[in-house]
């Protein structure tokens, strides 16, 4: 920027040369003017009327002059602000100020006033135009010389008191007096001129440098900012706002600290102001602050502003945007901070080997691994602790990554362990390298397989031992794929269906399987990947004697995913077994169809059997009892015509009349067990009511349950149930001497069950009593029905007499 000079001219050439001076006396001259015009207006007034007091005969002339002075510096005015240039308003001015003193000078001469008055006159002009207009001497002596002049052409037509030679020095003196005031006056003009503008420079330098500072601050990317001491802040800039996220008017005035947040990683904001109002100079310092946007981190370089007299009044800086980069390192020391924690408590091996083959850091896993110290291994070179055989595999990997191969590589290798025996490891190399793409180190991680190895071995020996057993096995053992594609078959398979190994793998089995069975041997295998993995099943199949049955038993294998890679099938011939299934099958049909004869037998039995009970019974009631009830009415009759008796024989004939009265009812009674009508008309549970009350004693309590809705059955069904139950209370009461006797009858699941249980004295089922024919009897009719029969007893045990079976429902009527 070009220094501003006070003297300096223009360069347009089209507008008027001047200088700062120049416009400021040219100012000044045109804002005195109406000064000066009022003032000389004034002090020709006042001469005017003290002439006209002297003579009456200058009133027209003191008027003409007062007049032609006011028109004469009304023009004056105007053409003087007209002017552009100092220089021509001094000239009008100069011009004017002479015409003023003619026009004085001529008045006092028309007059005939004093010489004195008229150099007095003179002279305030000199000395007015001097001190009001700052122009300087040599446009007062221009204004002085031609005025004095004219003045002293009109001498001869004025009065003079004083002599001429004192007339001449006071005028001469009054002359260099005015001279000196202009000059001086203008000197002094000129002086305060260059003070100010000087001190308009310096403002105009300082509104600049502002302006220039304000438009750097406002424009620039970096936050930019002042405050106090105590930490108000009194100025941001708009990059400061706009990363805060509020306007500029809600920051300033607030403190530093409404918005610095405290973090382990910022700095401490009081010590900070503390050190600037100490005048020591601070870093750069990272400092967490709290936006709208949520905590973000700036990076600040503060400094002091100093007042007039030096001390420090304020801080102003300017900061940073640098989340990304305090995000960042700390993301760094958190990976770092992870990386070392994960190397530390990694449970496998985890080795740092420089590009040398020197070992630089290992982690705990890696030390129990070898048995060595963590400081018995640093600084070695990886070939104490790697099996002589696998140096050179080791060496030709990390060669290839140095020399720009592959950067990582696998390898399984042997390592020396402290105590002298070797472990396997699986390691994994990776080379690493500097932001140049030069090789640092590699990282290498170590899994010890060592178990694995020596599983790997036992499994080799087992596979050694199970192919030796397989293939001198004598039963047929085949593997197969998903698509059935054969894997394996041994020698018993080969020589069973009669082909080579070489026919049989690659190829489907299931043209050997008869295509009767292939259906359902397909649906088996389909469910063999679901729990328990395996399925048996009797094939028939093609083989070189023809076909025979084999028995398979098969089961899936998965690979470490679950997934069924292939079907392993053991096969066994089984076509003499099935043979004899069928002869057996056969036998327990032919069997089947005996007890299904047996049953009918005893069925048909059963029901004779009830026939003739009840014709029995119907014999009974309508014959045997009418005869003997004939008989006893006869006796009677016979008493009633033989008479008189002797009283011993109508004793006996009334003993006789009284049995024969007992005989009928006891064969009523038995008619009626013989053919039970009840069961007609109250059915199996109230029948069975009924026979427990006639069976109950003072001796034998007897007791009835029914388990469940007893429904109407078929009558053969009642009437066996019927008669077992009867039977079995008729053995308890007259053969087991019991004290309590409990029937139990229930329906449940289509079946019906019978338990009379009694605490009598019990008998051994195996002797000559289970032979009786009261327990063949209920034997058969439960055959009859289709059902079990079975008595448990033991002497002193009591008896159960337990019947199960069908519960045919009565057809409706």
């Amino acid at each position: 920027m070009t220094p501003f000079d006070p003297h300096r001219q223009s360069t347009d050439r089209s507008a008027p040369v001047t200088t700062p001076l120049g416009r400021a006396r040219r100012r000044l001259m045109l804002r005195r003017l109406p000064l000066f015009a009022l003032g000389w207006l004034a002090t020709t007034l006042t001469w005017v009327l003290v002439l006209v007091v002297e003579s009456r005969r200058v009133v027209t002339p003191g008027i003409l002059t007062f007049a032609a002075q006011a028109l004469l510096l009304i023009d004056v005015r105007a053409r003087a602000g007209r002017s552009p240039t100092d220089d021509g308003v001094r000239g009008i001015l100069i011009g004017a100020c002479v015409a003023l003193g003619a026009s004085s000078t001529l008045l006092f001469t028309i007059a005939g006033g004093g010489a004195e008055p008229l150099a007095f006159v003179l002279l305030t002009l000199f000395l007015a135009a001097a001190l009001l207009f700052a122009w300087g001497w040599r446009a007062e002596l221009v204004v002085v010389l031609a005025t004095l002049a004219l003045g002293a052409a009109a001498l001869p037509f004025t009065t003079q008191v004083i002599a001429a030679p004192a007339f001449a020095a006071a005028v001469l003196i009054g002359t260099v007096v005015s001279l000196a005031i202009a000059e001086g006056s203008a000197r002094a003009f000129a002086s305060g001129v260059r003070v100010r503008v000087a001190e308009l420079e310096r403002r105009r330098e300082l509104a600049e440098s502002r302006d220039a500072y304000r438009d750097l601050a406002e424009n620039a990317r970096d936050f930019i900012y002042t405050g106090d001491l105590s930490g108000r802040i009194t100025y941001v800039n708009e990059a400061m706002a706009a990363f805060f996220g509020v306007p500029v008017s809600d920051i300033v005035g607030r403190r530093f600290h409404d918005f610095v947040v405290a973090e382990p990683e910022s700095a401490d904001l009081e010590s900070a102001l503390a050190a600037i109002a100490a005048g020591t100079s601070i870093p750069l310092l990272p400092f967490a602050v709290r936006t709208a946007a949520g905590i973000r981190w700036v990076e600040a370089l503060a400094s002091a502003i100093h007042g007039a007299g030096g001390e420090i009044v304020g801080v102003r800086g300017i900061a940073r945007d640098v989340t990304d980069r305090m995000r960042a390192a700390r993301a760094l020391r958190d990976s770092e901070e992870r990386f070392r924690t994960s190397f530390d408590s990694a449970s496998i091996g985890i080795v740092l080997v420089g590009t040398d083959g020197r070992i630089a850091q290992v982690n705990r896993a890696f030390c129990e691994m070898m048995g060595y110290d963590e400081a018995e291994m640093l600084g070695e070179g990886f070939e104490m602790l790697t099996h002589p055989d696998d140096i050179a595999p080791t060496i030709e990997r990390a060669s290839a990554a140095l020399r720009g191969g592959a950067q990582s590589y696998h390898l399984e290798k042997r390592y020396r362990h402290k105590r002298g025996h070797t472990v396997w490891g699986l390691l994994s190399s990776a080379l690493v390298r500097d932001v140049h793409g030069e090789p640092r180190y590699f990282i290498s991680q170590i899994q010890d397989i060592t178990e694995r190895k020596l599983a790997e071995e036992a499994l080799r020996a087992s596979e050694l031992r199970y192919r030796g057993l397989v293939e001198s096995h004598h039963d047929l053992i085949a593997r197969f794929d998903t698509a059935l594609q054969l894997t394996f078959v041994n020698d018993a398979y080969c020589e069973t269906v009669g082909r080579s190994r070489e026919e049989l793998l690659g190829r489907s089995w299931l043209p050997l399987v008869e295509p009767e069975h292939r259906g359902r041997l397909l649906d088996l295998l389909s469910s063999i990947d679901v729990p328990p993995y395996r399925s048996r099943a009797d094939v028939r199949i093609q083989t070189a004697q023809g076909e025979r049955w084999i028995a398979w038993e098969s089961f899936a294998i998965k690979d470490h995913h679950g997934n069924t890679v292939e079907i392993q099938a053991a096969g066994r011939d089984v076509t003499e077994r099935r043979a004899a299934e069928e002869a057996l099958r056969a036998s327990l049909e032919e069997l089947r169809r005996s007890e299904e004869r047996l049953r009918l037998l005893a069925q048909h039995q059963a029901t004779i059997r009830e026939e003739e009970r009840k014709r029995l019974g119907f014999d009974l009631h309508d014959n045997v009892c009418q005869e003997l009830l004939g008989i006893a009415m006869l006796i009677e009759s016979l008493r009633r015509r033989v008479r008189p008796l002797a009283d011993s024989t109508g004793a006996e004939l009334d003993r006789i009349v009284r049995y024969l009265n007992e005989l009928v009812e006891h064969l009523r009674i038995l008619a009626r067990d013989m053919r039970p009508m009840q069961l007609r008309d109250l059915g199996l549970e109230g029948s069975l009511r009924s026979l427990v009350d006639a069976m109950a004693s003072a001796q034998t309590r007897v007791s009835v349950e029914f388990v469940g809705a007893i429904p109407r059955l078929e009558e053969e069904v009642e009437i066996a149930v019927y008669r077992i139950a009867q039977e079995a209370l008729a053995n308890a009461a007259r053969h087991a001497a019991a004290g309590a006797i409990a029937v139990t009858l229930a329906a449940r699941d289509g079946r019906i069950e019978l338990v009379v249980r009694d605490d009598g004295r019990g008998f051994d089922v195996d002797g000559r009593r289970s032979r009786a024919l009261g327990l063949v009897s209920m034997r058969e009719r439960a055959l009859a029905l289709g059902g079990r029969f079975e008595v448990m007893s033991a002497p002193g045990d009591g008896t159960v007499v337990r019947l199960e079976c069908p519960a045919v429902a009565r057809a409706a009527a």
